[in-house]
């Protein structure tokens, strides 16, 4: 089996992946079609396909042309993460990202040694803390309104996880939140001591946990009304300083964001084409253009999106991952074509 594209450090070449567009596509999609716009991504250098780790999103956060009202559809992680393992070879393949307050910290383990094994050693396992109370509350599960308890119950998480990984033993575990009693887990993942292990997120309690025990640092610009590439570096650098006092290298921590991008031959065409942002509620006081300067977006013609691209490189990103406007499939394989043809090979 061919082995997985190498994840960028610090001072290596840019890589670029893909975040899959799994909610928001109308009940009626076939599975081909996510197949065939992953392995577009695959032939044309993408290093990585991602999908969002929800079992739901409210309606007004879905902008598309092909949303069914009333049916806010979304494909389950950890499956489409199985088959998409199935039907690529070079890719890394990761939930982006799995929140522990959501998802039981020994199910995450157990997916993602089997994800592992399936890929053959491709699995990037990204962690978060979660923050999407409607869907915690719509389902029954308990929403800590204290982020800090729901950064416990992440960094509890990450021991477990850790520990179900390394043992070869029957694990047991005694935590605040969590708790093992002679627990079997086999097999282990391909990717030994473990796959590589990432946070998302920007607060001081992620960017410490990175710091400490991760390998990469994935934050999400469309999350806030502002992730520019200053506050970008100024935050990896913080990072790096706190690895340096744990003892760590500071710069063997895989610097990567997600942005959304709206590529398009004019840049009429990828303003238009990305409009339906205006509809969600937290982003209804920005224009488009605001949200370019704050860094929620890319956007424009191949050349004007190499440039927003830049700024983040400059700044320190080298693993860019691409969240498509406008969400609809067709739309991403062009978007992935111009990348390739245009903007790719700038990055090499």
């Amino acid at each position: 089996m061919p082995a997985p594209m190498p994840l960028p450090s610090a001072n290596d070449p840019v890589r670029f992946a893909l975040l899959l567009q799994s909610y928001g596509q109308g009940p009626d999609v076939r599975w081909e079609e996510w197949v065939r716009v992953v392995q577009l991504a695959e032939q044309a250098g993408f290093a990585g396909v991602h999908v969002v780790d929800h079992l739901y999103m409210q309606t007004e956060r879905i902008y598309g042309p092909r949303v069914v009202e009333g049916q806010p559809d979304i494909l389950e992680c950890w499956t489409t993460l199985a088959a998409l393992a199935a039907v690529t070879e070079r890719m890394w393949v990761g939930p982006l990202v799995s929140p522990v307050a959501l998802r039981h910290p020994v199910l995450i383990a157990k997916h993602a040694a089997t994800v592992d094994r399936i890929s053959g050693g491709r699995l990037l396992l990204a962690l978060g803390a979660g923050w999407n109370r409607p869907e915690f509350e719509s389902f029954g599960f308990t929403f800590d309104e204290s982020f800090a308890v729901r950064a416990e119950k992440l960094k509890e998480g990450v021991e477990v996880i850790l520990r179900l990984f390394a043992e070869n033993g029957w694990v047991d575990f005694a935590g605040k939140h969590y708790r093992l009693a002679k627990a079997p887990f086999w097999p282990k993942p391909v990717q030994r001591p473990r796959p590589p292990l990432w946070f998302g997120g920007g607060g001081t309690v992620i960017r410490e946990l990175v710091a400490r025990a991760g390998d990469g640092w994935c934050p999400a610009a469309q999350h806030y009304k502002g992730f520019t590439p200053e506050v970008y570096a100024q935050k990896l650098a913080d990072i790096r300083e706190r690895a340096k006092a744990a003892g760590r290298d500071p710069r063997a921590v895989t610097p990567a964001i997600t942005f959304l991008t709206s590529v398009a031959s004019s840049r009429q065409q990828a303003l238009d084409a990305c409009s339906l942002m205006r509809k969600r509620p937290d982003w209804s006081d920005l224009t488009l253009e605001d949200m370019e300067r704050r860094g929620v977006i890319v956007l424009g013609t191949p050349e004007e999106c190499a440039a927003g691209v830049s700024r983040y490189v400059e700044a320190g990103a080298r693993y860019i991952i691409l969240h498509i406007m406008p969400y609809d499939l067709k739309a991403a394989e062009r978007a992935i074509e111009m990348y390739a043809k245009h903007i790719l090979p700038r990055f090499a």
